[in-house]
Order: structure tokens, then sequence, then C-alpha cells
């Protein structure tokens, strides 16, 4: 796990300090200039992660019988669901 994550964190760290396309530019801009209009089509996926990814790998957890990484997950993501709310 050690030598995998080492990896992954090596390949990230290349892929964050190559410079990055035109094509890449152009869609970051595009999409972070969107009209406010265009929030409540696009807020609901962005949250996707938040309110529905959370319960169900908390839940999968729990069945799994693995208490100590279900607890902890759902109570996060509750908090995290609360705090979003608030905004």
């Amino acid at each position: 796990m050690l030598v995998g994550g080492g990896v992954v964190v090596g390949a990230s760290t290349l892929a964050a300090t190559a410079s990055l396309t035109d094509a890449e530019t152009g869609v970051f801009r595009w999409v972070n200039e969107l009209p406010q209009s265009a929030r409540p089509l696009i807020w609901p996926l962005m949250q996707y992660g938040t309110f529905v990814t959370i319960p169900v790998l908390a839940a999968i957890a729990l069945v799994c019988g693995r208490y100590r990484f279900a607890i902890p997950m759902a109570i996060s993501g509750i908090g995290v669901s609360c705090w979003l709310s608030s905004l």
C-alpha cells in the first residue's frame, strides 16, 4: 500500500506540474464564467458527492462490519451536509 500510495502521489505531482493546454484553460474559463442563472442546474451535481456518495459508502461500510470506518464517515457527511445547507 505504501508503494502504491507513493506512485499515486508521484504521478499526481507530475500531473500538477504539467502546463495546461489551451483547451483545458478554455473549458475552465467557460465553466467559471457561466451566468448565475445556471447555478440551479449545476449545484445539485456538485453536491452529489456529499448528499449521495457519503451516506451510501457509510451504509456499505456498516453492512460490512467496518464500524470504525462507517461511523466517522456518516458523522462527517452529516456535518458537511448541515453546513452546506446553511449557506
